[in-house]
């Protein structure tokens, strides 16, 4: 008669391959859902979509006209009566073609002026087909990367749910290929924002037990040895 714990292990292997088996079938259409979008994406004419717009400002700031405390604030740095860095940035990638210029001139001892010209010279459909293409396929390599290591998950499960004891060599090996698996995705996951640590974090854990069925394997094996 089996042990109680091996049971229950064997109990949770089960159903973890069933679940594995439903994640696998998930993924698998995600993956091909985001190809289809991605490559129906790139039907999308240019010409589709154009957007463009303008904005031009003059800032003129006088700062004698503050009163004390408004003048001690403003010297001290701790408030900005225009918060605007002087720039000049162009932008002309994909479809998507913008300038912004900011130019800062001082026209008296307490006075200076802001020149603000900014616009958006070209938004086009070639920028949101980049937009498109580019999420689905990046989707899509993380889709495959996290189907890896469920394919690595689903056989971990079939071997826990037969298992004799969860230090077999079988079951040791199992776990080592599906803890490689996670490297990848691990790796990926510090791309994205909110799960960067978290998956790097999971994937230490997952080699955390490896390491430690690994031991407990050895000192098994000992145990059997010397018996």
């Amino acid at each position: 008669m089996k042990n109680a714990n091996i049971r229950k292990i064997n109990t949770l292997g089960t159903v973890s391959y069933i679940i594995s088996i439903l994640v696998i079938i998930v993924l698998i259409a995600g993956i091909v859902g985001t190809v289809i979008a991605g490559f129906a994406a790139l039907g999308l004419s240019d010409n589709a979509l154009n957007v463009n717009g303008k904005v031009t400002a003059e800032i003129d700031v006088d700062e004698s006209n503050l009163n004390p405390l408004g003048r001690f604030l403003v010297e001290s740095g701790h408030v900005e009566i225009v918060n605007l860095e002087p720039a000049d940035i162009k932008i002309n990638n994909f479809g998507f073609k913008m300038h912004w210029n900011v130019t800062e001139e001082k026209t008296g001892e307490n006075t200076k002026t802001y020149m603000v010209d900014g616009a958006m010279d070209e938004f086009n459909g070639a920028t949101v087909k980049y937009a498109i293409c580019t999420g689905c396929f990046f989707t899509a390599a993380v889709l495959a990367l996290i189907l890896v290591a469920a394919f690595f998950g689903k056989n971990l499960s079939r071997k826990l749910s037969k298992c004799e004891s969860p230090f077999h060599e079988e079951v040791i090996r199992a776990m080592k290929y599906f803890a490689y698996s996670l490297i990848p995705f691990g790796i990926a996951s510090l791309t994205a924002n909110g799960i960067g640590i978290i998956g790097v974090l999971a994937v230490l854990v997952v080699f955390l037990f490896v390491f430690t069925f690994s031991y407990g394997a050895e000192l098994q094996k000992e145990a059997d040895e010397t018996l």
